[in-house]
């Protein structure tokens, strides 16, 4: 248990066993208690968690090649917009995993470098050619990195120990009017609330070993607000509770979830074979709206 628990209060949102989820007064955005030590979180990420938590981890990426590298051409395109055509842009992805973000960034010219602590993502994102560092991101791996036009966080947040600490070091690296795009899952939302009050589904997104925060639209926006950062957009992925809502229970049964994400797959691969891409980021962007959507999704110039 981290000595830092004793610092957090808030009224208690969820309780399992030995963990609470609170609404925590002091960060503004949920999060477990007791928080688990820094070294534990980094013997997970660093030797465990592709190998026990998704062993199938590499077969399903070079599966979703495809879709995937649109999916992130689709977000580098958004970051570029915000800077002057022509402009040499360096960018840093924190938690690179398969390098889909770097690949997308080098497209459009960007000099990249990725820091990934998993050995088999490090080793996969090596193997495309990538400039990646096999380590975490904290101020000992900061000092040694330039300072950046472009930081790119996608569902690393949730993981850690202190996300206030993440955002103050991000934006000590990120130069003036650099872009921050950060992406974490939308738990607590509203098909998720209905799915577990009315339709008795356990809170599968409750995961305290992996997921030590928990944020909404609002909240992500608040913390990165109230740290140096605008937020210029917002918009998320496809609602996956659509699914179970719609009595596909993925859940509790993988090749099931496998089944629906292929459906994700299709629907979005299908606008971009068919040059509706804005037509699906005005979709997501309402859903946003809404508070709606897998992932909350926020792009922020730092001030």
């Amino acid at each position: 248990m981290s000595e830092d628990c004793n610092l957090h209060k808030g009224n208690s949102v969820y309780k399992g066993e030995d963990f609470s989820i609170i609404e925590c007064e002091i960060c503004l955005f949920k999060h477990i208690i007791p928080l688990p030590e820094q070294n534990e979180l980094d013997q997970l990420y660093k030797a465990d968690y592709y190998e026990k938590v998704k062993p199938e981890y590499i077969k399903n990426v070079k599966e979703d090649a495809e879709w995937l590298a649109n999916v992130y051409k689709e977000r580098v395109k958004v970051i570029d917009s915000y800077f002057e055509i022509g402009e040499t842009l360096t960018a840093l992805d924190i938690g690179s995993g398969p390098g889909y973000f770097l690949t997308a960034g080098q497209e459009l010219g960007w000099d990249t470098v990725g820091i990934e602590p998993s050995g088999q993502a490090y080793s996969y994102s090596k193997s495309l050619g990538l400039n990646v560092i096999n380590d975490f991101f904290g101020s000992k791996q900061a000092k040694d990195l330039p300072n950046f036009d472009i930081i790119h966080m996608n569902h690393v947040l949730e993981h850690m120990q202190s996300p206030v600490e993440m955002i103050q070091l991000i934006a000590q690296k990120l130069k003036k009017n650099g872009i921050l795009c950060v992406a974490v899952p939308n738990d607590f939302n509203a098909f998720q609330e209905v799915l577990y009050d009315k339709c008795d589904f356990e809170p599968w997104w409750i995961s305290p070993t992996l997921h030590l925060n928990y944020f909404t639209f609002d909240s992500l926006k608040q913390l990165l607000e109230g740290n140096g950062f605008d937020v210029k957009k917002r918009t998320t992925s496809f609602p996956m509770e659509l699914f179970l809502l719609m009595g596909d229970n993925y859940i509790d049964d993988n090749k099931m979830g496998r089944h629906c994400h292929e459906k994700r797959k299709n629907f979005e691969m299908r606008l971009f074979e068919n040059n509706l891409e804005e037509v699906k980021e005005k979709f997501y962007e309402s859903l946003a709206i809404n508070e709606l959507g897998r992932d909350v999704i926020l792009f922020a110039r730092k001030r």
